[in-house]
């Protein structure tokens, strides 16, 4: 009696096993043979439905190109022209010693000249008043301005020299005490050797204040040695003269 019952038992259980086992069976196959279905909407306030209508105003045709350009080159053009904006050469306070010698020989070759004319013609009462006259011509003509030393320098003297001063300039520094109104002017004497090596340094003028010669020469010491002397200047030294101006400075 007993075992029939447990036999029954097992009976109904592998039945309620297998009766899962196709539901569940049925439920996955649902799900995946299903279609999808679409997601709920989430709006937010009122939905408003809008038509579309056709234009119905003039709409422009676009012109062709050839049209386009013939009006372009039919307009009047202004005359403006555009200038490009050349910056200022900027002056380099260095000068060559002997092409100041030079000219110093020219005007005393000038003055020589005019005094043997004077005194050949000493018979005369009016010719020293004209000597006097042909000495200050001559005397203009032989000492031409800064300006002119300038542009007679070809570019590659200007470079070496903007090179050197540059190297000075970076080193100068104007001593303390110096008013911004104050003009002051120093002029120094430099021989630079092939190798770049400075000597006989010397001043040419001074400033009248002490303390602002003695920063130019400072400056010249801590630039020391210049860069080589280039391979197209003639000898084995160079001498020039460097003016230091406090404008130099204080622009």
């Amino acid at each position: 009696m007993q075992e029939r019952l447990y036999r029954d038992r097992r009976v109904r259980m592998n039945g309620v096993i297998l009766v899962s086992l196709l539901l569940h069976a049925l439920i996955l196959s649902l799900l995946f043979f299903s279609p999808s279905f679409p997601s709920p909407k989430l709006t937010f306030g009122p939905v408003y439905t809008v038509s579309l209508v056709n234009f119905t105003g003039n709409v422009p045709e676009p012109r062709k190109a050839t049209a386009a350009v013939k009006e372009l080159m039919q307009a009047p053009r202004s005359e403006t022209t555009l200038k490009k904006q050349v910056a200022p050469e900027q002056a380099i306070p260095i000068r060559s010693l002997e092409t100041r010698a030079k000219k110093d020989q020219t005007l005393e070759k000038a003055m020589e000249e005019i005094r043997k004319r004077a005194a050949a013609s000493s018979d005369t009462p009016k010719l020293p008043a004209k000597a006097a006259s042909e000495a200050m011509t001559a005397t203009q003509t032989a000492t031409p301005p800064s300006s002119a030393g300038d542009a007679e320098m070809n570019d590659k003297m200007r470079a070496y020299y903007a090179a050197i001063w540059n190297r000075i300039k970076g080193r100068w520094a104007l001593p303390q005490g110096i008013l911004p109104e104050e003009v002051l002017e120093a002029v120094i004497d430099v021989t630079i050797l092939r190798t770049g090596a400075v000597m006989e340094v010397n001043y040419e003028k001074r400033s009248g204040n002490r303390y602002f010669d003695e920063s130019a020469m400072k400056a010249i010491r801590k630039a020391s040695p210049f860069p080589p002397l280039p391979s197209w200047v003639a000898g084995s030294s160079l001498s020039v003269g460097i003016r230091f101006h406090s404008s130099e400075l204080k622009s």
